[in-house]
């Protein structure tokens, strides 16, 4: 359902609009009227109309001056003239402020009703880039745990093919190149509060502060890269560099061996020549997470793969896990997701999975 405002000093213009609405797009509703511009921008205000159909001449404000102040005031409302003068000026200006067709009264109903389509047509365009949006804002916030990670183990050629492979997975979707280019803003605003969190000051890339407008998303990836030299860098110098590489071969070893049940901290904490107590520490200031935290979302992981398999069993999934105790596998599932595995499975097959 699409909300619409009529204003119009004229009581007939708005009846004979309303049911001109009515009669072929009952999916637009008319949820408003008013005698002038002041009266429309209130309701725009409380409204906020998918749609303004608006005269020019009105009192107190006239159609141009609301056009403006829509514009000002950033609503996102579609907007359409209706005017009984046919000069070149008036739709010049209409046009130049943001409406997005000019008609002539009295209205011929084939012209209005080719306006509400193609109104109609662009607030779908309009939703649909929204929820895109909304999808892809999300993928960049767990993209930017991950960049998190690899900066806080000044692993910046890893942060380099992360940024490279973000950027083409959005160009092989045809994700739209304005929001390409706020969604990259937005990974560089969310790995900054993270990193520097974990630094204790904040580092900025003064290029993007003001935001993407003059910028290429060739000169935003550019930017960001030389910004992540700048973070490893700081990163080497505060901390000890010896450990975090160290720490770094630990999770290489964690990752190779994390399906063993057997596999222990003491284990993973001789493979890289350091004491268990020493290693418990120096992992959680690396990474954020105790190791057993790690292995854990690790195997968590694996779960919700093996589990799209439907010719697994529940108890060899476990084992293929890293669980040689299914009660505990399934203890932990539910803890981790919320649910048993059985539950998610189920969800799988009606294809009704949610974000986890």
């Amino acid at each position: 359902m699409f909300t619409v405002i009529i204003v119009d000093d004229e009581p007939i213009i708005k009846k004979s609009l309303t049911k001109l609405i009515e009669m072929k797009f009952p999916h637009f509703k008319v949820v408003g009227y008013a005698q002038d511009g002041k009266e429309a921008l209130t309701l725009t205000r409380n409204l906020r109309p998918n749609l303004i159909i608006t005269d020019i001449r009105m009192p107190e404000m006239d159609g141009i001056e609301l056009i403006q102040t829509v514009e000002t005031m950033g609503f996102d409302s579609k907007i359409v003239v209706v005017s009984g003068f046919d000069e070149f000026e008036y739709a010049q200006h209409a046009l130049r402020h943001g409406a997005i067709d000019y008609l002539l009264k009295p209205i011929k109903p084939e012209l209005f009703y080719k306006m509400l389509e193609k109104v109609e047509n662009q607030l779908k365009s309009q939703k649909s880039l929204t929820e895109e949006s909304s999808e892809w804002l999300l993928k960049c916030k767990e993209y930017s745990e991950e960049f998190i990670t690899y900066l806080w183990g000044a692993r910046k050629s890893e942060c380099e093919e992360l940024l490279l492979a973000c950027y083409q997975e959005m160009t092989a979707k045809k994700v739209n190149s304005m929001l390409v280019k706020e969604l990259f803003l937005n990974l560089y605003h969310f790995v900054k509060r993270g990193i520097s969190s974990r630094l204790g000051r904040e580092l900025i890339c003064e290029e993007l502060e003001a935001g993407p407008v003059n910028h290429e998303i060739e000169d935003i990836i550019k930017h960001i890269n030389r910004w992540f030299t700048t973070i490893t860098n700081h990163v080497q110098e505060s901390k000890n560099w010896g450990s975090s590489v160290k720490i770094n071969l630990a999770v290489e070893f964690i990752k190779d061996r994390f399906t063993d049940p057997n596999l222990t901290l003491q284990h993973v904490a001789e493979s890289v020549n350091m004491s268990p107590a020493y290693f418990s520490r120096q992992f959680k200031d690396e990474y954020g997470k105790s190791f057993i935290q790690y292995l854990t979302e690790l195997r968590m992981e694996q779960t919700k793969k093996l589990l799209m398999d439907i010719r697994l069993k529940t108890y060899e999934i476990a084992e293929l896990a890293g669980y040689n105790d299914y009660p505990h596998f399934t203890k932990t599932f539910k803890k981790y997701y919320k649910m048993s595995p059985s539950e998610y499975r189920s969800l799988l097959k009606n294809d009704k999975v949610p974000y986890i």
